[in-house]
């Protein structure tokens, strides 16, 4: 057995063996992906591999766009890697109904007050899991040992859904993430939701562009919207700031596709897009720069005329 000096030869020994499990180098960096997570929120790749990874898929301009947290697109930044990289984050915000995101792209990593959002994020995300953990045993009689909670409270990066269906999964309560979701998750999280405390899009598109951003509606089928609200929706934030809508995504369909990019044009807003590749635990069927099962592959975004 190999004898290592240091973490950091442990470290890199790792990466190297993840490394040489990924497919060979496709078509070099004419790609574009704006919608990446790292092991900072809930995806399962750290920094290096990312980049690799997009390399390796002919990803050309990368965006690591980790959950109401930036560490890992500081990191990116920093790293030199070859290829595009720019800063982004994805803040979560508060709505009725559906899902609400609100994706940054091209601000100042160091501003003051975004870095403070950040750090309080991040305890609203102990909190907010919390809350879940106790809705789990409330609802299902499903307990977590102190050992699986202390896992959660002391990871990395912001924790969610995701790190929970993980620990569901390992429990043998469910058989994938997905089943995590659909049996448990979904539903205890809408009865949980009033222990969360989540700034209005107002807050967050204010927040991105204070500190020299672009900021762009995520993934607007999640919204859950019929066509002429979502266009009084997004209407609104466009008063407000919004620069641009989440055009591309593995989960929209190519109807859906067009229907965005039209109200896009309509509006008179950027248009952007990216895969939401989490790595292949989380979403096995999402491959970074390629979407899911390649129903994606960007080579051209009018938002990057912006940045």
């Amino acid at each position: 057995m190999s004898t290592f000096e240091s973490q950091e030869d442990i470290d890199i020994a790792r990466t190297i063996a993840y490394l040489n499990t990924l497919p060979p180098i496709q078509k070099k960096g004419d790609l574009v992906d704006l919608h990446t997570h790292s092991i900072y929120s809930d995806g399962e790749n750290t920094i290096e591999q990312l980049i690799e990874i997009a390399k390796r898929n002919g990803v050309g301009t990368l965006s690591i766009t980790d959950h109401d947290e930036i560490r890992g697109t500081k990191e990116a930044l920093k790293l030199y890697p070859g290829i595009s990289i720019i800063s982004g984050v994805e803040l979560t915000s508060s709505i009725r109904n559906g899902r609400m995101h609100i994706l940054g792209y091209g601000f100042n990593t160091e501003d003051e007050r975004l870095n403070k959002f950040i750090e309080e994020a991040k305890l609203n995300s102990i909190y907010s899991v919390l809350a879940l953990l106790n809705q789990l045993k409330k609802d299902y009689n499903i307990t977590f040992t102190a050992l699986e909670i202390d896992s959660l409270v002391n990871a990395l990066g912001n924790i969610g859904r995701p790190d929970i269906a993980k620990i569901l999964v390992k429990k043998r309560l469910v058989g994938s993430i997905e089943e995590a979701f659909q049996k448990y998750l979904i539903e205890a999280y809408k009865n949980s939701n009033s222990y969360r405390k989540k700034p209005t899009y107002e807050e967050c598109i204010d927040l991105i562009k204070s500190a020299g951003g672009v900021a762009v509606l995520a993934h607007p089928v999640s919204l859950n919207l019929n066509d002429d609200d979502l266009k009084e929706l997004v209407k609104k934030m466009k008063e407000v700031g919004l620069n641009g809508i989440e055009v591309f995504h593995s989960n929209h369909s190519i109807e859906e596709t067009k229907k965005y990019l039209l109200l896009a044009e309509l509006l008179g807003l950027l248009y952007s897009g990216g895969s939401d590749y989490h790595g292949h635990i989380v979403k096995p069927d999402i491959e970074l720069g390629h979407g899911r099962n390649g129903n994606i592959k960007i080579k051209e975004l009018s938002i990057l005329k912006r940045l």
